[in-house]
Order: structure tokens, then sequence, then C-alpha cells
């Protein structure tokens, strides 16, 4: 395997391995919390989290891509440009959290009523600065080819979070959503100052002072990078709260059990995507290596994790109890649509190392778009499987879109180009150059 392929490979794994461990630690920290602290708590608690979730990963505004971009043949310029980033990120993610709490302050809710007080409101805008920081920190890691220290902050944000909360349970009497609240954004915290800690160690310097010259002339590349971000991301954090609106309880309870098992399916083609723009951006004959390099491992191993999750969808589905086997056949169409993932998440590559990020961004809002209303009207006509069925054929509507900017990527002669690299951000310095300390 080349180098640059294993590079690929280990910063995918790497992404994924920060996902399943903040998912299953996360799911920890969840049953302490329920164990602890009294029940409406836990829900005033879960519902803030999951509006901090939202905006922290809209409140990134494409800074973290845009940082894997400029990683091209500028890493004696990083530094300055990421603390500028930063800076960016954690007020106007502040801003967007302050706004957005306005607004459900006016609608009476569960929500509302677990952001009636102070403590809520200011531990939700904390969450979502840091942790809309934490997430642009963790790309740019990878653009540097630093995923072992992603992965490092996010088992500290994982682990002391949860430890945390434990420690608060043994320490008060009464456990309330402030202290579940709090753990959480102390964690971030924590997994921040362990990533300075651990460059350090590594020989990086750390503690640029942030200059906003460093971000002049990216203002409209960082908005595209946002555009396809955010429809990369919506139709994941979008369909289970619309699902909520048209499924009954119980029904809705079967299809987001198995939309967190499709999820993990669908994260292997999503953070391979990240990984191959990461290693390839800006150089057309790095894209189509990787390419075929991952092509051969999400149509291999990933086609034969996808049979094994549809086709015993009910054995998955049991797992939760027998009321959710009703889901079993939406699994089963979830998990077929992984093959429309795969050429939606190698588009996303293609179309980013080429850098045609416009176009790109129309195209994905329409797919966005398409699969929202296809998952809302499957659901309201025939259910959980209904929903699952209209979000998988609206991914697969522009599957000839996809398929047509991979087959093009693909079929480029790239021998005869030779050393010749698209013009992109910074300089024409090979992705293998890029290991210099910044």
């Amino acid at each position: 395997m080349s180098s640059g392929n294993r590079r690929m490979f280990d910063s995918a794994a790497s992404l994924v391995a920060s996902t399943v461990v903040t998912s299953g630690l996360g799911f920890l920290y969840w049953v302490l919390a329920a164990r602890v602290a009294p029940v409406e708590q836990v829900a005033a608690a879960t519902a803030i989290v999951s509006a901090m979730t939202l905006l922290l990963n809209v409140g990134q505004f494409g800074f973290g891509t845009m940082l894997i971009a400029e990683g091209t043949g500028r890493v004696r310029r990083m530094g300055p440009l990421i603390a500028a980033s930063l800076l960016v990120v954690v007020f106007a993610s502040s801003a967007l959290t302050v706004v957005f709490v306005v607004v459900v302050r006016m609608v009476d809710s569960t929500l509302a009523r677990s952001l009636a007080g102070w403590p809520a409101v200011l531990a939700l805008i904390a969450g979502v600065a840091l942790g809309a920081a934490a997430l642009v920190l963790d790309q740019a890691l990878i653009g540097l080819s630093l995923s072992p220290v992603q992965l490092y902050r996010n088992v500290v944000f994982a682990t002391s979070k949860l430890v945390l909360c434990w420690g608060a349970a043994m320490a008060v009497e009464l456990v309330t959503a402030g202290t579940i609240l709090w753990a959480w954004v102390a964690g971030s915290a924590l997994s921040l100052v362990a990533v300075l800690v651990d460059l350090r160690r590594r020989g990086r310097r750390v503690g640029f002072v942030p200059r906003p010259s460093a971000l002049s002339g990216l203002g409209v590349r960082t908005a595209d990078h946002n555009t396809v971000n955010l429809a990369q991301m919506l139709p994941r954090l979008g369909l289970p709260l619309l699902a909520a609106l048209v499924l009954a309880e119980t029904d809705y309870a079967a299809f987001f059990a198995a939309w967190m098992i499709a999820s993990f399916l669908y994260m292997v083609p999503t953070h391979l995507s990240t990984a191959m723009f990461a290693i390839a951006v800006g150089d057309r004959t790095a894209l189509v290596a990787r390419l075929r390099a991952g092509l051969v491992v999400l149509l291999g191993p990933g086609v034969l994790g996808a049979l094994v999750i549809g086709g015993f969808a009910s054995t998955w589905m049991g797992i939760f109890g027998s009321d959710y086997t009703i889901a079993a056949t939406g699994l089963a169409v979830l998990a077929a649509g992984y093959l429309p993932c795969v050429l939606k998440e190698l588009y996303i590559a293609v179309e980013r190392v080429e850098g045609r990020l416009r176009v790109a961004g129309f195209v994905l809002i329409g797919t966005a778009v398409v699969e929202l209303v296809g998952g809302v009207v499957g659901g309201m006509v025939a259910g959980v499987q209904g929903a699952a069925i209209g979000y998988v054929l609206g991914t697969c509507v522009l599957c000839p879109v996809y398929l047509r900017s991979i087959g093009k990527a693909l079929a480029a002669d790239h021998q005869a180009q030779g050393d010749r690299r698209l013009p992109g951000p910074g300089s024409t310095t090979s992705r293998e150059g890029r290991m210099a300390t910044w």
C-alpha cells in the first residue's frame, strides 16, 4: 500500500474511531445521568444537548474544510490561520446560539422551558462555542496529517465528561440538568487543553496570536465550503427531527433506533471522503489513486457490512426489544441506501479536490431537500418503512450526477499529467511535503 493510501485510511480510521468512542462513551454518559438525576432533569439536559449538537455542527461555518484545503503548501502559515479561524468560529457560533435562544423562547416547548434559567443558557452558549471550535480544530489536524491528535482529543472529551458527571453525582445530593450540561462543557474545554499539551509534546508550536489578516481573501471560499457542509449534514441531523413530527411515538422510537444503526454504516464513506479530500486536495494525480483505493474498501468490506445489517435487520432491531422490530424492514431499506451514500460522499470528495464547491453546493442542497421531503412524505403515507423508503429514494435521484463526476475523475489521464497540480490555495507543493512543523 502506498504511503498516500495509508495516510488516507489512517485518517478515515481515526475519524471512525472518534465517532465510535464518542458514541459509545456518550451512551454510558446518558445511562449514568439517568441513574443519578431525576427523569425531568435528564429530559431537560437531553433537549439542550440535542440543540447544542445541531448548533455546533452548523456553527463551524465551513472553516474546518477550508483549513483542510488551505493546509496544502501553507504549513508554516497555518498556525495564525487556525488561531484566527477558531476565534471567528467561537464568536459566530455564540451569536448564532443567542439568536436561537431568543427564537426558541418565543414558543412554549420542552426546550424553551429547559432554557428558562440563565445557567442553562450560558451552558448552551459555552458548549456550542467550544464544540464548534473543537470540530474545526479536528479537521485542521486531519489536514495537517495529525489525525492521532484529533482522536486523542475526542477520547479525552468523552472520558472526562463521564468522569466529571460521576464526580458531581458523588459530591452533590441532587444532580440537575445544569450539572449534566456543565460536565459536558467542561469535558470540551479539557479536551482542547489536552490537544495543546499533546502538540507541545510532539514539538509543535502552539499559542499563535489570531490575526484577522490571515483570513483575507478566504471569505467566499469558506462560504462555499459551508454550503457543501450544511447540505451534507442536514439530512442526517434533520430527518430524525422531522420524523418525530409525522410518526407515532412507538413508530418514531423504532425508526430512531434503525436510523442510529444505519448512521454507523453511513459514517464510513463520510469519513473516508473527508480523509480523501485531506490527502488529495489540489492534486488530481493523488485523487485518482485515492478514489480507486477507496472504492476497493467501500465496495468490498463496506457492501458486506451493509448486507450483514440489512440481511439480519430483525435481529438487530430485536436487541432494542420486541416493540422495535416494526422497523426491521425500514432498517433493511436504510442499509440498501449505503450504495447511493457511497456515490454521494465520493462525489463530494471529487468536487472539493477539483475546486467546484459552488456547483456542488447547489447540487447537494437539492439532494438534501429531496431526501428530507421524501422521508417526511414517506413517513406520512407508510409509517416507518415509508420514511426509510422515501429517504433512500431521495438519495438515489442525483446518482447519475455523482457517477458522471466520479467517472470523469477516474478516467482522467493522470499519467500524462505527471506532476501537474490543480490551481488551489497556497503553493503547488505536494501533499507529501506537508509534514513540516507549523
